[in-house]
């Protein structure tokens, strides 16, 4: 009767359709890096102490399994030394009677880069941050710790040392490489036989040979 009296009725709200989560995409595999071949005569590794012809350089020192490029004030060439590192798996500094290693260094030495800002495990320093270095530039210069004489000074002018001054005695790097990647196939190389010292003959009591004078 009264209409305009009447409230009209609030229109109800929809009831939202729920949104399906989304399926998520599969993670795709990583592609598997290929393992490098390693050959017999690619590395130090399974050969008793001595010198060998290794990944194609000749009279490389084998110890332990590693190749040394460098001792004293002596070092192999640059293609030489990338050359064994595509076969390594770590670098190994040592002098003063202690070692430094790492195995970032490897790959830095087959690119034909220095050491500069790479970390090394054991006791000695290193400071690069910042370091604009005209030092060190590549094998056999390669750190340079700047303005730190108590740091690593890897260099030709301080005989390669974990400091700046020259090291007690000679300092070595070496690399530690890979195994072969059919060990079982490989054949033992024979241990050096050392040579033996020539021995002198013991004199004779004799005056053959002898110029001419007076003799016990």
């Amino acid at each position: 009767t009264n209409q305009g009296s009447c409230t009209p009725e609030p229109t109800p709200a929809p009831t939202p359709v729920p949104t399906p989560a989304p399926t998520p995409a599969p993670t795709p595999e990583p592609t598997p890096v290929p393992t490098k071949f390693v050959g017999c005569d690619d590395t130090c590794s399974g050969k008793a102490d001595g010198e060998y012809t290794i990944a194609g350089v000749s009279g490389v020192y084998c110890s332990n399994g590693a190749a040394r490029v460098q001792r004293c004030g002596d070092y192999l060439p640059a293609a030489n030394v990338q050359a064994l590192a595509a076969f390594s798996t770590s670098v190994i500094l040592q002098a003063n009677g202690q070692t430094a290693t790492s195995v970032e260094a490897v790959a830095s030495l087959v690119a034909g880069q220095t050491w500069q800002g790479l970390t090394w495990s054991g006791p000695w320093c290193t400071e690069t941050t910042g370091c604009a270095s005209i030092d060190a530039t590549g094998w056999p210069n390669m750190i340079h710790s700047c303005g730190r004489t108590d740091c690593i000074h890897w260099l030709e002018s301080s005989q390669f040392s974990p400091t700046y001054a020259p090291p007690q005695g000679c300092s070595e790097t070496w690399l530690d490489m890979s195994m072969p990647t059919n060990q079982g196939s490989c054949t033992p190389e024979p241990t050096p036989v050392p040579t033996p010292e020539p021995t002198e003959e013991p004199c004779q009591p004799t005056c053959y040979g002898k110029a001419a004078g007076c003799y016990p």
